[in-house]
């Protein structure tokens, strides 16, 4: 933000913040405060993206009283639960408006399995998968959750690049690389001029010697971080994922404007494979497919994904083909948790 509402602690933080992504070393106390900052910065935009997510109108209990999600996670980092690989929530109760749709309800995801959830219309499957992806329901710190529900925003930028994207990391590397880059070229240039000139580099925006074994060190790191995250590669693991969900070539290279709603759905969905999270929460996504596509993303989902899955579908003969367990939503209780 332009820091119009910021505390003076979080400006300082912020300041921290600018000194580390410049590859300055923080001391342990710096650390520490930039880690407590961040932490509540991710509340507060948790805050907000669950006052724009429709929740609010609900009601949600835990055994034990209501969720905390601040003391929560205080107690995980006490208790190491931050490494659990299963999400486990005993006797939650959501209530809508007008009527209670659990109550006292388990919930038991195993790392790993893949979870259809079958129910009547109107019951909470939805809702319990949107109380999920905004963490009301408790989630292990350590693992991240991404529900596909709605379509891409339209965007000038190609249906790859858009996918792309979603990799946060690997976007943020590839500008510094690039910014590096550029920086280097240009001061370079400086120094060539400055050569021809017979004047020394420094005084006319060239580097001296320090300035270019930081740029060079950085540049090294940044190039070590996208080669671990397999950066050259994602491209490729990307239009393999648009080809099965249907997009031609030319659909892949053009930009999300021209596509329909649900053709953005795809879209959608195909960054979410890409991203492929710990917890995938899948909302009807057999909706916007055709059959050609519904075969790729059931053979992709049973055979290739390597997180948790929940999939609230009314496709039985899809859900009988990805799942290892199916649940049952029987009147306020979720039942086959295996």
């Amino acid at each position: 933000g332009g820091g119009g509402g910021l505390s003076k602690a979080d400006r300082e933080a912020e300041a921290l913040a600018a000194r580390a992504v410049a590859g300055e070393k923080l001391s342990n106390k710096e650390k520490k405060l930039l880690k407590k900052y961040e932490s509540r910065k991710a509340m507060r935009q948790a805050e907000e993206e669950y006052n724009a997510s429709g929740l609010a109108s609900f009601s949600l209990s835990l055994m034990g009283g209501a969720y905390d999600p601040e003391a929560a996670a205080a107690e995980a980092e006490e208790g190491d639960l931050n490494h659990a690989t299963d999400v486990i929530v005993k006797g939650f109760s959501i209530s809508a408006p007008q009527r209670p749709l659990f109550v006292d309800a388990d919930l038991k995801l195993a790392a790993g399995r893949r979870y259809g959830l079958l129910g009547p219309n109107g019951r909470g499957k939805s809702t319990l998968l949107k109380f999920l992806a905004q963490r009301q329901l408790p989630v292990p710190s350590g693992i991240d959750v991404l529900l596909v529900e709605q379509e891409v925003v339209a965007d000038e930028m190609s249906v790859v690049e858009q996918v792309l994207a979603a990799d946060a990391k690997r976007t943020a590397a590839l500008k510094e690389e690039t910014e590096l880059l550029a920086a280097m070229n240009t001061a370079e240039i400086a120094e060539a001029e400055a050569g021809a000139e017979g004047v020394e580099g420094g005084a006319n925006g060239g580097w001296d010697e320090a300035q270019w074994a930081d740029a060079l060190a950085r540049l090294a790191a940044v190039g070590a971080e996208l080669d671990a995250m397999g950066a050259d590669a994602a491209e490729g693991r990307v239009r393999k994922i648009l080809t099965g969900l249907g997009f031609t070539e030319s659909m892949q290279d053009g930009p999300s404007t021209t596509l329909s709603g649900g053709w953005r759905m795809r879209v959608a969905l195909a960054r979410a494979l890409f991203m492929a999270p710990k917890l995938l929460l899948l909302d009807e996504p057999t909706n916007h497919l055709d059959l050609d596509a519904v075969l790729w993303l059931d053979h992709h989902l049973a055979n290739h994904f390597p997180g948790t899955l929940l999939i609230v579908s009314h496709d039985a003969d899809f859900l009988d083909s990805v799942c290892t367990d199916i649940v049952h939503l029987d009147d306020t209780k979720v039942n086959g948790w295996g």
